[in-house]
């Protein structure tokens, strides 16, 4: 039996931005991104919620005020709807056409997969957090080093 659901898979098969425009967001393309008033919170500000690619190739999401969060389509889903995981998937799943049984949904499954999930955004915050700290005053020094090493400032910048 797997234990591992193909996310992938069904992310593939979305589309963040009409997914999102579904949702209420109104986005419209401002250069090589996205961006829209938030589906989550909703508000006035039309650049707040933003979709983007992110350095995998992987559609991604983002609000700059009232949720000051982001992810995947999942995410979004279970922000939108108010769902669990497994929730989220069934309904984007549904959204997005493609049978649970094709990404190998199975309760082991999505349980293994949010362990996972946990761990990895954690990652990820700790990541965006030092990559921040870079462009404050008292991360000129690293920046400085990593430029001598040769990384390039769209290298350094954190989406």
């Amino acid at each position: 039996m797997t234990t591992r659901i193909d996310v992938d898979k069904l992310l593939a098969q979305t589309d963040i931005v009409a997914l999102a425009n579904s949702l209420g967001a109104e986005i419209k393309k401002k250069g090589h991104e996205w961006r829209g008033i938030c589906p989550i919170h909703g508000g006035d500000n039309k650049t707040a919620f933003r979709v983007y690619t992110d350095n995998d190739n992987r559609e991604r999401w983002y609000c700059y005020t009232g949720c000051n969060t982001g992810g995947d389509a999942i995410d979004l889903i279970r922000q939108t709807e108010n769902l669990d995981f497994i929730g989220a998937v069934e309904w984007l799943a549904d959204y997005a056409g493609v049978a649970v049984e094709d990404i190998g949904m199975t309760p082991e499954a999505a349980k293994a997969y949010e362990q996972r999930k946990l761990r990895t955004d954690v990652l990820t915050l700790a990541a965006q957090y030092f990559a921040q700290q870079l462009w404050l005053k008292g991360g000129q020094q690293c920046l400085t080093y990593a430029r001598s090493r040769g990384f390039d400032d769209d290298a350094l910048v954190m989406a």
